[in-house]
């Protein structure tokens, strides 16, 4: 059956449309069927790891709209390409910036540790903030926001003084200033001009088939944990999307 992405609304769409953004339509197509002819390949290791045939099917039907829509074409680097690399690289360059702030006071945390009888409320502040970032967010402006709160706290002069033996004197800023700079790229994505329902519709299948790309590497890796056989995760790494790519989102095809 083919997937209906009429039927995606809310929040659901929404996270679909913004992982989508940061990526060549090119690009996610070839790596989708890539994955698509490991998943159908090795349907029987993965299926013991949540991935059904049914996730293979929405994977396939997701890369076929996005073919028919335009987006396996290649083009002129339009402003909505230009616009997405941009937001790839403001994505990347806010992930480094949110494992720097994380190692840094990971490790004076771990120092800490090694002195029992010291922990104050700087401390205290500090593991809260850590706890709450442990996870990170797929998208561009929850990542923005998980950074504004742990630059904040970094930033506060008992934990910036726990911190700045470890590395981190300018670790809030250099956050801080990551965070502004996804919020810039996000922004200029969005007012990139164009078909808003044609670049909406590739945005929103580039996050579909991205997302079922990410779950299918999740399960392999789980088979190569619990089986000790590498070879399937190793089909199924990401190795179109992991890599930088001059592929631009093209623009979409005139109605």
């Amino acid at each position: 059956m083919s997937l209906d992405v009429s039927l995606i609304v809310g929040e659901a769409r929404a996270r679909y449309v913004m992982l989508g953004k940061g990526y060549g339509s090119p690009t996610v197509i070839d790596q989708g069927r890539q994955t698509l002819a490991a998943m159908r390949k090795h349907a029987a290791p993965l299926a013991g790891h949540g991935l059904i045939a049914a996730d293979a099917d929405d994977l396939e039907s997701a890369v076929e709209q996005s073919v028919a829509a335009g987006g396996a074409r290649e083009g002129v680097r339009t402003e909505k390409g230009t616009a997405s690399s941009s937001l790839a690289d403001a994505m990347v360059a806010a992930k480094s910036a949110r494992v720097n702030m994380r190692r840094v006071g990971q490790s004076a945390l771990r120092a800490n540790g090694r002195r029992p009888g010291t922990k104050d409320a700087a401390f205290t502040e500090l593991d809260t903030a850590l706890d709450a970032s442990s996870r990170q967010p797929r998208t561009g402006e929850k990542l923005a926001q998980q950074i504004d709160a742990l630059a904040a706290t970094l930033a506060k002069p008992a934990v910036a003084g726990l911190i700045s033996t470890r590395g981190g004197e300018g670790a809030a800023a250099r956050g801080a200033a990551a965070a502004t700079a996804l919020r810039t790229a996000l922004e200029g994505t969005a007012q990139v001009p164009g078909t808003p329902t044609a670049t909406e519709l590739l945005d929103l299948l580039d996050g579909i088939i991205i997302e079922l790309c990410r779950e299918a590497r999740s399960a392999a890796r789980a088979y190569a944990d619990e089986s000790g056989d590498a070879a399937v995760a190793a089909e199924l790494e990401l190795t179109k999307l992991d890599r930088p790519s001059s592929s631009k989102k093209p623009a979409p095809p005139n109605p």
